[in-house]
């Protein structure tokens, strides 16, 4: 089936997207789950809005993202490696898809689950709007 490219941020509904992904894309030869770093108001892979405090450092994100890889591949049986990348949420997560050969890209949205600092715009919206391969949206 070629790569899956899985947007994480380290929250409930973007750990729902691996398991979704996981079952429903068994047969992928690796599962990349990116979790992007960004200097000015974030927003995570839920499209919701997060306190600049909220935010993990690359080197945490680092720590973070490979352990969570190393937890796919002893849950799930699929391959998978993380990669942090520093940029605006949506359009690095098309150009990490499209960097790595991804054949589908896979976000999470849900409800806010706490309140926002910021008010922008959608990244699953984004994603799904720019990408050039198939895009699963996990609630």
């Amino acid at each position: 089936m070629g790569n899956v490219l899985v947007a994480y941020d380290d929250t409930t509904i973007s750990r729902k997207a691996i398991e979704r992904a996981a079952s429903l894309l068994a047969d992928a030869d690796s599962m990349v789950l990116l979790y992007v770093v960004t200097d000015a108001a974030p927003t995570g892979t839920l499209g919701t809005s997060v306190c600049p405090e909220d935010v993990m450092s690359p080197e945490d994100a680092h720590l973070m993202i490979n352990a969570t890889a190393m937890e796919v591949v002893e849950r799930y049986g699929v391959q998978a490696v993380g990669l942090v990348r520093r940029g605006a949420p949506g359009p690095t997560i098309v150009e990490t898809a499209r960097e790595k050969g991804a054949t589908v890209v896979v976000v999470g949205v849900g409800k806010v689950e706490k309140v926002s600092c910021f008010a922008l715009g959608s990244v699953a919206d984004y994603v799904a709007r720019h990408c050039d391969v198939p895009v699963l949206i996990v609630r």
